[in-house]
């Protein structure tokens, strides 16, 4: 060894000896910590597990129509949580049916999957088509 890797070694050792552990006790952590640890680790991703199911998806139904002839139409269709409101939803479902020659009206309102089952006749072959 050279003198500079004996002068390192020399003051980890020292600073160790300063703080109470032994060479030993810095290089192994205690056992029972990285347990609790991976415990607490695997308890939180259980709950980030269970919580993302929980959240609701999030529902539109709106009215649309297209020109020559004229058409109107009735539909429901879903949205990103983040455009769960009537005025932000508006953008993201006017471009979604502008794919099909529609031209969005009117957002009617924004619900949850308790509201799916209710809307589903009435928007026939416009439900969560788009």
């Amino acid at each position: 060894m050279t003198q500079h890797t004996l002068a390192i070694r020399g003051t980890v050792q020292q600073g160790c000896e300063a703080t109470g552990l032994r060479r030993e006790e810095n290089r192994a952590r205690d056992p029972t910590q990285m347990n609790r640890l991976l415990k607490m680790s695997l308890i939180a991703a259980a709950f980030a597990a269970v919580a993302a199911p929980l959240q609701a998806a999030c529902y539109a139904d709106y009215r649309a129509n297209m020109d020559n002839p004229l058409r109107l139409h009735y539909g429901v269709i879903q949205v990103p949580d983040n455009a769960c409101t009537v005025t932000a939803a508006a953008p993201v479902i006017a471009g979604r049916i502008a794919s099909g020659g529609w031209t969005l009206l009117q957002v009617i309102s924004v619900f949850d999957d308790s509201g799916l089952a209710s809307r589903r006749a009435d928007a026939g072959e416009y439900y969560l088509r788009y």
